[in-house]
């Protein structure tokens, strides 16, 4: 059984604060790095996606789970916010199937808007969002699968580094699927709060 978290406004908002503390300190490194050392080869258009890139996520996790008391729905959704940052960095970066600029790397924008599209059209509701990232999971699993049977991106990406790689992101998209499993679960054992509804 779940156990019943009452929503607690005080908390909630010390939790907020750390989120977004913990976003600025992380942008913050990059920045520092810039300023003290010369290792880092970084103009304005990179700190500009690196702060789009960070504070997006949290905008978006913030506004989503502001008034949400489960723990399995926050994580669910703090895990698929995490998952997608993560993505779009590491095929912007170094690229996934060979290098960034392999046009077969656009395919996992389809995984994102599968996730985005998915998640608003289910109202951002648990058992919604639990369908969306099993449907993200096969996604990117089946990217996978094309991308190993048509060698794209070998020899740089070999089939081994290919599912191991997108294995990651398959198993984070099948665990918030787990959470938001959970908080579905939960949803009925949330009273609404006056001034707007609670979700579990």
């Amino acid at each position: 059984m779940a156990e019943h978290v009452a929503y607690d406004p005080k908390r909630r908002g010390q939790w907020r604060l750390a989120v977004w503390v913990a976003a600025a300190g992380i942008y913050l490194i990059p920045v520092v790095l810039k300023v003290t050392t010369s290792s880092l080869n970084w103009d304005m258009t990179d700190f500009l996606f690196a702060a789009v890139l960070i504070f997006t996520p949290v905008l978006i996790y913030d506004a989503t789970t502001r008034r949400v008391a489960s723990r399995s729905y926050r994580a669910g959704m703090g895990l698929a916010l995490f998952a997608s940052g993560l993505l779009i960095y590491v095929n912007a970066s170094v690229g996934i199937i060979g290098s960034s600029s392999n046009p077969a790397n656009l395919l996992y924008l389809v995984v994102i808007a599968v996730g985005f599209t998915g998640g608003f059209a289910a109202r951002l509701s648990p058992d919604g969002m639990c369908r969306t990232m099993l449907a993200v999971a096969a996604g990117q699993a089946l990217i996978t699968l094309v991308a190993v049977l048509r060698q794209l991106g070998y020899p740089a990406s070999g089939p081994l580094e290919l599912t191991a790689i997108n294995g990651v992101f398959v198993a984070m998209w099948l665990l918030a699927a787990l959470l938001f499993s959970r908080a579905s679960r939960e949803w009925s054992r949330f009273a609404p709060q006056p001034g707007g509804t609670d979700h579990a």
